[in-house]
């Protein structure tokens, strides 16, 4: 299984939290071949949020300078990188 697919299978454990989207939803359709990175749409609650940031945290991932995963960033219609 790729890890776009795990990680969106454990962001919505419990419940519906995110969907893969963009490039790696078209390689899950086998209409291409690869994508480089992986895109959600993801629910703007906190707790849904932390469940995210929390499961992120296991691989190993941390914030970097840029746009933060943030209720408030995404409430004002932002993306988050």
């Amino acid at each position: 299984m790729l890890i776009y697919h795990q990680l969106t299978q454990e962001f919505n454990q419990g419940q519906l939290r995110a969907i893969l989207c963009s490039g790696q939803a078209v390689v899950m359709h086998r209409l291409a071949m690869a994508s480089k990175d992986g895109d959600w749409i993801v629910r703007e609650g906190e707790s849904d949020l932390s469940h995210i940031r929390q499961t992120l945290e296991k691989y190993g991932a941390s914030y970097r300078f840029g746009a933060p995963l943030d209720e408030r960033w995404l409430a004002a219609g932002w993306s988050s990188t």
